[in-house]
């Protein structure tokens, strides 16, 4: 049976140091001697599932040593759903086979949908994300589930946000019925491949934890710096903060920084200054041949909430200077295909140049150089090229 438990503010970012060998921290639990195992701030960390099961399982074994009947693990879920569910499950397999191998105590899973992914833009989002991570807690056979508000990000929740968090677990067990079955991922072929093979490399993890003793450094087991390139290139995306965003959102007001690291904050912190800066699109040739890069650089320009002007399509140097010098823009950024590039990008570059504008050309066309102040194209570093977009047209933070 799934218990609900309910989130505020103050429970968050508390972080408790995870237990290791002589520092094990015991407390009463319903008249048990239990072990709190805090492995939740891993996720921020950058470890990957199976060091997060690592470290958390070497944790419990300090407390098992020291005299604890129960064990609770907290852990943290992130969006990739079923990778969560085959977390959830490696644990109860790698449970079982401390078991197996003398252990008496009892493990409790309490999960909870992971605050790295909460956003201040934009927050409804994080219903879904709240969602996501309340059903993986549920079908991987946690038992206990604490949902969390959409607001998180912001300030202390309303009622209203946490209403809807609690109530969504309240869905997801009695009209989704998904605490009926007692596994409701067995026979899944994906998933039960995931779990023994998330299994396998934790148990890895924890045989190299123990060899090296108290005195190991979670750290050296992050990814976070791989994660991070992910997330500012935004090849791993996030709704309405790094895609898709609302440039007209009011400012997030009150954000704060009691959840810990977040993902969108690289993003999130470009938005105040962005108000302040504007760039012209250049529109070059049909709205067929220019359209893809045109919304795409409208795209990236308003992750920082910059006000972007989008031309006519344009034929000619002298209608792209006229139409720039309209738009009130310092920048002018070239849309439109390699061909065109390549025949008249040259021309365009100039003549922009001329008039004072900086030029921006989208796309990052082979064996093509321009002189253009800036390339913006996918896979770049995002946060780098708005920063300076944004240290060029004087928007200081």
């Amino acid at each position: 049976m799934v218990e609900v438990q309910t989130v505020h503010a103050g429970e968050l970012g508390a972080g408790r140091a995870l237990p290791r060998a002589g520092d094990v921290r015991l407390v009463r639990f319903d008249e048990a001697i239990a072990a709190d195992v805090d492995a939740r701030p891993l996720v921020a960390r950058g470890l990957a599932p199976e060091s997060e099961l690592g470290v958390a399982l070497a944790g419990a074994l300090a407390c098992l040593r020291g005299g604890a009947g129960r064990v609770v693990v907290r852990l943290a879920l992130g969006n990739d759903f079923l990778m969560q569910v085959a977390k959830l499950r490696a644990l109860r397999l790698l449970w079982a086979r401390l078991v197996e191998l003398g252990a008496e105590a009892e493990l409790v899973v309490w999960a909870e949908p992971s605050a790295f992914s909460w956003t201040a833009y934009d927050p409804w989002v994080n219903l879904l994300r709240n969602t996501t991570g309340c059903f993986a807690a549920i079908v991987g056979g946690a038992d206990w589930v604490t949902p969390l508000p959409y607001d998180l990000a912001l300030a202390t929740p309303d009622a209203l946000a946490r209403r809807l968090a609690e109530n969504t677990v309240h869905v997801l067990l009695h009209e989704g019925q998904l605490g009926w079955p007692a596994d409701p991922a067995a026979g899944s072929w994906a998933i039960e491949a995931w779990t023994e093979a998330l299994a396998a490399a934790a148990w890895e993890v924890v045989r190299h934890l123990e060899e090296a003793g108290p005195g190991f450094d979670v750290a050296s087991l992050s990814h976070a710096a791989a994660r991070h390139e992910r997330i500012v290139k935004r090849l791993d995306g996030i709704i309405g903060t790094s895609l898709y965003p609302n440039p007209t959102e009011p400012l997030a007001v009150g954000a704060t920084a009691a959840l810990g690291p977040r993902a969108a904050e690289p993003f999130e912190r470009l938005r105040p200054r962005g108000a302040r800066a504007s760039v012209f699109l250049v529109c070059l040739g049909p709205l067929a041949e220019h359209s893809v890069r045109a919304l795409w650089a409208k795209g990236l320009y308003e992750v920082a909430a910059m006000r972007v002007v989008m031309s006519e399509p344009l034929d000619s140097v002298a209608a792209a200077v006229a139409a720039w010098r309209a738009s009130g823009a310092p920048v002018a950024v070239l849309c439109g295909t390699d061909q065109v590039y390549g025949e008249h990008g040259a021309a365009y570059v100039a003549g922009l140049h001329e008039a004072g504008a900086r030029v921006v050309l989208a796309g990052r066309p082979r064996g093509l150089e321009l002189a253009v102040d800036q390339q913006i194209y996918a896979g770049m570093d995002v946060v780098a090229a708005l920063e300076a977009e944004l240290a060029a047209q004087g928007a200081v933070a």
